[in-house]
């Protein structure tokens, strides 16, 4: 049962700090009841709010090692970074892609069975298994061989994905110096 205290109390804490830099969260706070019954939707779109002005920054804690927290930095992202369509918020290099096939490799790792995969963001356009995309660091064209979609240690097989989702490709060689 402490445990129960210790979450609503560490959440109560975390209500409050994100209503000090969120005016409407902090309306809500005050019409509330209770900060307990602050919604899960109304706290995540604070902090997305609150990530997005550059006021703080959520932090996550984990281990990719054993796969602790995997899923929720995953989750994170897709949550509170700004999708690649909204307005105000994209990056100068996206932009110039327009509608065109843009993403962003943010991680490498090697499996034993599956081999070299890449984590990428898409931030414009669709991309699908067996796709040639344009490498800008390789300055060359490389083959999406399979694509998935990450839940923690496991992956989904998927034949394609759209803007703002994060997934999993292989295909795309490793940079080398």
């Amino acid at each position: 049962m402490s445990g129960d205290k210790d979450f609503r109390k560490k959440r109560g804490e975390l209500v409050e700090l994100v209503a000090d830099l969120d005016s409407t969260l902090l309306n809500a706070v005050l019409e509330a009841e209770s900060i307990d019954s602050i919604s899960p939707t109304n706290l995540h779109s604070a902090i997305k709010r609150v990530t997005m002005s550059a006021h703080a920054a959520p932090t996550l804690l984990g281990s990719s090692f054993k796969y602790i927290g995997v899923q929720p930095l995953l989750n994170s992202i897709v949550r509170y970074l700004p999708h690649p369509k909204e307005s105000g918020v994209v990056d100068p290099v996206v932009a110039a892609y327009g509608n065109e096939l843009c993403l962003f490799a943010f991680k490498t790792i090697h499996d034993p069975q599956l081999g070299m995969l890449t984590f990428i963001r898409v931030f414009g356009g669709q991309i699908s298994t067996g796709q040639k995309i344009y490498n800008v660091t390789r300055k060359k064209q490389e083959k999406i061989l399979k694509m998935y979609v990450p839940f923690a240690d496991d992956l989904t097989e998927i034949n394609a994905s759209s803007d703002g989702e994060v997934v999993i490709v292989s295909g795309l060689k490793v940079r080398t110096k």
